[in-house]
């Protein structure tokens, strides 16, 4: 009775592969050319049987281990033919067509990085491998479209990790602009201007939509000049736009405020800021203040040549602050709280005239230090009901305390958002 052994379906090699000892300046054992012709033929175990035959022979025969991959390869084994590869390379790490095979078996993946990773040895092998370039630029396209596919499906979940997909894709593509692009997106999502502005003043030129960005970036990141100028084109080019005229008056504030002196960068940690640091805050802060013109000139007399004289002169004639009866402002002297106090009080008058709500707190303010009777009282209860100033810790007012630059900017930006 004759048994019959089931035969195994012919595997032909489905790529273009080189003979593993194609680009090796020696010659394989006399059997290999018959076992390399079973591969070619499709009959993988045949191959692979005899390639171990051989290689029991000669174990450290990279290329022959190389042939062995093949044979898996050709059957689809992928995991296989990678491991049998990576034999090959453990006995010659330089061997450059096993570090081209693991690209394909990459590539067959989809896992363009780590095919381009052993084309990028096998360049460093030998840079006059055939096919390389070729391989390598079409891994690079495949490669960069993957990232950015990645990128999308990220882009409303996870900006950070879509932000690597692009920066990966940047890489591999340097020069599509639409990379730099996303890339800036992505970081003025995060409000990382500071990264972003290189890439959007890369790619303005292309995108002018993005020009608004990339001064608003500049801007927040105290580069005024800069974003004055980009905010003064769109405003020629937006005559209409209201934001980006408020945009480009609120820079030329930051810009003077820039230049103004030490003793007006200092308000914001000084623990006792002085008369004319309170008139320059409130002018520099306060828009609202802008279009009133005062119905007569005062005359200060200890003001000449004062930095802060114009910011002085314009509270003084808005009532806004006091001259003392001798006729001087006394710019130096430190600001006491019931004259914060007052300050605020008119610039709280100021914002009804001009149609703004006022919060008032509806119980009666009680101030131990200030009885009703108090000439002071209305004024203070009435910026205290409104919540730009408060009292101290102890439940008291201290109308004589100095005031902190801390505490004037508070109130400041109360009065600033009451405004708008």
């Amino acid at each position: 009775m004759v048994s019959c052994v089931p035969t195994q379906p012919p595997h032909p090699p489905k790529s273009t592969l080189e003979n593993p000892y194609e680009f090796l300046d020696r010659h394989p054992d006399p059997a290999f050319q018959q076992a390399y012709a079973a591969y070619q033929e499709g009959d993988q175990s045949k191959a692979r049987t005899e390639f171990t035959k051989i290689l029991q022979k000669s174990p450290d025969d990279f290329a022959l281990q190389l042939a062995i991959a093949y044979t898996y390869l050709a059957e689809q084994d992928s995991a296989a033919a990678e491991s049998a590869a990576r034999q090959a390379l453990q006995s010659n790490q330089d061997y450059a067509q096993a570090h081209f095979f693991l690209a394909s078996i990459y590539e067959s993946r989809q896992d363009y990085d780590n095919a381009l990773k052993e084309l990028d040895e096998v360049n460093r092998i030998n840079p006059t491998y055939p096919g390389t370039q070729q391989s390598r630029n079409i891994l690079r396209i495949k490669a960069t479209e993957a990232h950015i596919n990645e990128a999308h499906r990220l882009a409303d979940t996870d900006t950070a990790g879509a932000l690597q997909q692009y920066k990966l894709a940047e890489q591999l593509a340097p020069e599509i602009t639409q990379i730099k692009v996303e890339i800036a997106n992505s970081l003025l999502k995060q409000k990382n201007c500071e990264d972003a502005v290189p890439y959007l003043q890369q790619v303005i030129e292309d995108n002018p939509d993005l020009k608004l960005p990339l001064a608003d970036c500049l801007a927040d990141l105290g580069r005024n000049e800069d974003a004055l100028e980009i905010y003064n084109d769109l405003s020629a080019a937006h005559p209409e736009d209201s934001d980006l005229q408020a945009k480009v008056k609120s820079t030329q504030r930051a810009i003077a405020m820039s230049q103004l002196p030490e003793e007006f960068q200092q308000i914001s940690t000084s623990a006792e800021i002085s008369r004319a640091q309170l008139a320059a805050l409130l002018v520099t802060n306060l828009d609202v203040l802008e279009k009133y013109n005062p119905p007569s000139t005062q005359i200060i007399v200890d003001i000449l040549n004062h930095w802060a004289a114009p910011f002085i002169q314009k509270m003084v004639e808005l009532q806004i602050m006091d001259l003392f009866p001798n006729r001087t402002f006394e710019p130096s002297q430190p600001l006491t709280k019931v004259e914060l106090a007052k300050a605020g009080n008119r610039i709280l008058e100021i914002l009804a005239n001009e149609g703004k709500t006022i919060p008032e707190n509806q119980q009666a303010t009680e101030i131990p230090d200030v009885p009703i009777s108090n000439i002071y009282y209305p004024m203070i209860s009435k910026v205290l009901s409104a919540g730009v100033l408060t009292l101290d810790a102890d439940g008291r007012f201290h109308p004589s305390r100095p005031v902190s630059g801390a505490e004037a900017l508070s109130m400041v930006n109360h009065l600033k958002s009451l405004s708008e």
